[in-house]
């Protein structure tokens, strides 16, 4: 639902982790909020001005995370976006965008 909500569903694998671990880097995790932030502002171009990130708890190989995220405010070119990502109902991480369209008027 576009500037209202979304959800994105990522499931995790071996390629996804650390060399001889089972757990997923965080960066996968940060880049499956920032996407589904992207999509949901429907952004083309969009720079994250400021992001107060935080994980909450590591994720391993071979779950299906489900990210839910939710658009606070719009402006002109920029959006406060928040996102959770859940393992099986638990939150491991939650994030706040403020993120700002370059390059196209949104008007």
């Amino acid at each position: 639902e576009e500037n209202v909500r979304g959800v994105s569903v990522m499931n995790t694998n071996e390629e996804m982790c650390f060399p001889g671990t089972d757990i997923v880097k965080s960066q996968y995790i940060y880049s499956m909020a920032e996407d589904v932030a992207i999509k949901v502002t429907n952004m083309k171009a969009a720079l994250i001005n400021v992001a107060n990130i935080k994980y909450k708890s590591a994720v391993n190989k071979g779950v299906k995370l489900v990210a839910r995220c939710s658009v606070k405010s719009v402006r002109t070119s920029d959006s406060l976006v928040w996102v959770m990502v859940y393992n099986n109902s638990v939150e491991v991480f939650r994030c706040k965008f403020l993120m700002q369209e370059k390059g196209c008027d949104r008007s």
